[in-house]
C-alpha cells in the first residue's frame, strides 16, 4: 500500500505539481478507500458480535464486498468530479 501511494505522490510531483493528473484521482481514491477500509474493518465485527454471529465467519466476505465497492465507486466519483480539471 505504501508502494501504490508513493508511486502515485510521484506521478503527481512529475506534473509539475498538478493535482488533477490521473496519478493524483487514483492516489486520492486510493488513500480514501483505505481510511474507509480500516473504519469499516474495525466496526463490523462489533456489529456482528452484537448480533450473536460469529465475526470470524461472517467479517471477510462483507468487508471484502463493501470495500471492493466503496472502491470502485471512489475512482468512478473522484474522477467525474476532477473530470473538468482533467480535460482543461
Amino acid at each position: 500500500m505504501g508502494r501504490t501511494i508513493d508511486a502515485g505522490k510521484r506521478g503527481c510531483e512529475a506534473d509539475s505539481y498538478n493535482l488533477t493528473s490521473p496519478a493524483c484521482v487514483a492516489l486520492l481514491s486510493i488513500a480514501i478507500n483505505t481510511v474507509l477500509a480500516v473504519s469499516i474493518g474495525g466496526t463490523v465485527p462489533v456489529i456482528l458480535k452484537s448480533l450473536k454471529v460469529d465475526p470470524a465467519v461472517a467479517s471477510g466476505p462483507i468487508l471484502t464486498t463493501i470495500t471492493d465497492m466503496c472502491g470502485f465507486f471512489l475512482l468512478l466519483g473522484t474522477a467525474s468530479l476532477m473530470l473538468p480539471l482533467l480535460t482543461g
